[in-house]
C-alpha cells in the first residue's frame, strides 16, 4: 500500500517510523469513512432504498458495490457478531 501513496503523493526518503504513521492515518481514514457509508446504508430499511441515496463523494458504481456486500448474508452475520461481541 505505501507504494501506492509514494506514487501518488510523490513522498521519498521518509523513514520507516514515519511510513507507518501516514499508513496508520490512511487505515484510520479509510476504516472511518467506511464505517460512515455504513451507518448511512442502515438508515434504510431496504437495499433498493440505500441504493437510491448515493454518497455524493462515491459514484454510483461504487455504492451499489458496498451495498451488495454489506446485504450480503455472510457480511451480515459477521456484523451482527461483531456488534455482540
Amino acid at each position: 500500500m505505501f507504494c501506492f501513496v509514494t506514487l501518488k503523493l510523490d513522498i521519498v526518503g521518509l523513514d520507516r517510523e514515519k511510513k507507518d504513521m501516514v499508513l496508520d492515518l490512511l487505515k484510520n481514514r479509510t476504516r472511518n469513512q467506511r464505517y460512515k457509508l455504513h451507518q448511512r446504508f442502515l438508515k434504510h430499511p431496504t437495499k433498493e432504498e440505500a441504493l437510491l441515496d448515493v454518497p455524493s463523494e462515491l459514484n454510483e458504481e461504487n455504492w451499489e458495490s458496498l451495498c451488495a456486500y454489506w446485504s450480503d448474508p455472510k457480511v451480515q452475520v459477521k456484523f451482527i457478531i461483531n456488534i455482540v461481541y
